[in-house]
């Protein structure tokens, strides 16, 4: 892999892992459990910086 492109996948991770952060600001634990959205969306990004690793 060139490091150009390893880079890239540096930011995508630090995106992702960053949004996922901002999702869960400020939430308890019940509101992580409660919400179904909340819940697929930070399985999403995580799922996202596993494929970029």
């Amino acid at each position: 892999m060139s490091e150009p492109k390893d880079h890239g996948y540096l930011l995508d991770m630090r995106e992702f892992a960053t949004q996922v952060l901002t999702y869960l600001a400020g939430k308890e634990h019940d509101d992580f459990m409660g919400g179904r959205l909340l819940r697929d969306a930070v399985a999403y990004n995580l799922q996202v910086v596993g494929e970029a690793a």
